[in-house]
């Protein structure tokens, strides 16, 4: 019988998993899948990631946990050149999850979903993260952007009107985040101290206030479907970034 996991890397060559230099790939798929492509990804789950999926109370956020995490370890294993079981994962102190010592590819990743859709970032060594959002009515926006973002973005989205301040606050969120995410401290960290420029050139102008930090990093923003907003954060300015469907 064929293994139905086969058909989903099937039209990828082996060049498709091949890293260096400056190239970045980015990977977006659907999270609802078929019930034999649920049940495959599921059972590539070591025993913790398997306990994680079991917390979820509503069963659709089981299946989608199943199923993002099972892509990741089918996506590193293609990367890695080994199995989806033989890829071994260790956590940070935020629990970001990381290659465990035991590969030694250079190889980070990152990845992110909302709702149904999940997004993945590789790359052949820099640090680099990745946020996806819906874009949702936000009706406390103002509070939030006094909360979370810095004095210059709080005044830009006030003077905002809507819808414009909506999707203009999910801009500079991804942003933030994905930086957040790529440096490991997730949401965690300071979203005040990542300042970002929204406007035709994207980009990070201060990091801690840090603008020469800033400028190593590169800030590209894409919608991978319709209503949604997606930033990632690379540590290098140079990055050749390419997308690809699951």
């Amino acid at each position: 019988m064929t293994d139905p996991l086969d058909r989903i890397l099937i039209p990828f060559s082996p060049e498709s998993f091949s890293l260096s230099g400056e190239n970045v790939h980015i990977w977006q798929a659907s999270l609802t899948q078929p019930e034999e492509i649920r049940a495959a990804l599921s059972a590539l789950l070591a025993a913790d990631e398997q306990q994680r999926a079991a917390r979820f109370f509503f069963e659709h956020l089981r299946e989608r946990y199943s199923v993002g995490r099972g892509f990741l370890r089918l996506l590193l294993a293609a990367y890695l050149g080994t199995s989806p079981a033989a890829v071994n994962f260790t956590y940070n102190t935020y629990g970001k999850p990381l290659l465990a010592p035991s590969h030694t590819t250079p190889l980070n990743f990152n990845l992110a979903n909302s709702q149904d859709r999940v997004v993945y970032i590789f790359t052949p060594g820099c640090r680099a993260g990745i946020d996806l959002e819906y874009v949702r009515p936000m009706p406390d926006e103002d509070q939030l952007a006094a909360m979370f973002f810095s004095e210059r973005e709080s005044r830009l989205l006030r003077a905002l009107p809507a819808p414009q301040k909506t999707e203009t606050f999910f801009r500079l969120w991804t942003g933030k985040e994905a930086y957040l995410k790529a440096v490991g401290a997730g949401l965690a960290g300071d979203l005040k101290q990542v300042e970002v420029e929204t406007g035709e050139n994207p980009h990070y102008i201060s990091l801690a206030g840090d603008e020469t930090a800033a400028r190593r990093w590169l800030l590209r923003r894409f919608t991978p479907w319709p209503g949604c907003l997606a930033a990632c954060a690379i540590e290098t300015p140079a990055a050749n970034i390419s997308f690809r469907n699951l």
